[in-house]
């Protein structure tokens, strides 16, 4: 199970997200904002896909406090 940090923006809890297409599956990280009111809510804020659940939840988990 991957722990995610709470969004860093407004708090709320995060979830891992899967992007399917032709040709691969990418996954993101988004806030779970469920009033759609967070900047963190949509993946296209930031534009990074990854190519494992693990690395998307490396990438949201690290903070400017630790690299």
């Amino acid at each position: 199970m991957i722990k995610l940090k709470p969004c860093p923006f407004c708090g709320h809890c995060a979830h891992v997200m899967e992007l399917k297409s032709s040709t691969s599956t990418r996954y993101f990280v988004a806030c779970g904002n469920s009033m759609g009111k967070c900047i963190a809510s949509a993946h296209w804020v930031f534009g990074e896909f990854y190519m494992s659940k693990e690395e998307a939840a490396e990438a949201w988990n690290r903070r400017v406090d630790n690299g």
